[in-house]
């Protein structure tokens, strides 16, 4: 019985400690092979999944200001409509409120969407920037450069889009970052710059310190 004891404990222990090499094995696999790759596909496939998802809510939040503006230019009409019908105020009042509250919900959609879009465009110049070899100092300079030296921009804070051929003003230029209403176009002074003169990332980085 003893032999038989010590039999099983020998087999137990013999596979432990081959479980063991095995462990170590891979562990060291890990650290010299596996890591290194995983790593950097993992912040790839990070980049890539982030970016897929902010693009998609975008999608969904245009598609959601562009019924927001329909509802809304209906709701103004029906107002105007009263009006001239002689609609008592009360009545034409809960058209107003309705006016009102989805002029509100279309400026919380437009706030996100322009989040979104400045997340978006963040991810975009990290991977220029990883590319080019450029400073975080040199961008930060890059970006703070007065946008109002590269656009004649209006007293409405607009100016004529460099995206594609205005003429009404249609791009916002407020807090030193553009907006186009009319094509979706956006971007900061870098961005401007590339548009404008036509040259790459890095060129444009350079060219505004």
């Amino acid at each position: 019985m003893g032999e038989q004891m010590l039999s099983v404990t020998d087999a137990e222990t013999l596979a432990w400690q081959e479980q063991e090499r095995d462990n170590a094995d891979l562990e060291r696999m890990n650290r010299e092979i596996f890591t290194p790759q995983a790593r950097t596909a993992i912040a790839e496939m990070k980049e890539e999944a982030g970016a897929w998802g902010l693009e998609r809510r975008h999608i969904f939040l245009a598609g959601i200001q562009a019924q927001l503006e329909i509802q809304i230019m209906d709701l103004e009409a029906d107002y105007l409509d009263g009006m001239k019908r002689g609609q008592p105020y009360l009545e034409r009042r809960i058209t107003a409120d309705l006016i009102v509250n989805k002029q509100k919900t279309l400026e919380r959609v437009q706030g996100e969407m322009k989040s979104l879009i400045i997340r978006l465009h963040a991810l975009q110049q990290g991977k220029e920037l990883k590319q080019a070899g450029l400073t975080d100092a040199e961008i930060k300079r890059a970006r703070q450069y007065p946008i109002e030296r590269l656009v004649e921009i209006g007293r409405n804070g607009r100016a004529l889009c460099v995206w594609h051929e205005d003429h009404d003003p249609s791009m916002d230029c407020r807090n030193n970052f553009a907006y186009c209403h009319a094509c979706g176009k956006h971007g900061d002074t870098i961005d401007l710059y590339r548009q404008i003169h036509c040259v790459d990332f890095p060129t444009a980085v350079r060219a505004l310190q």
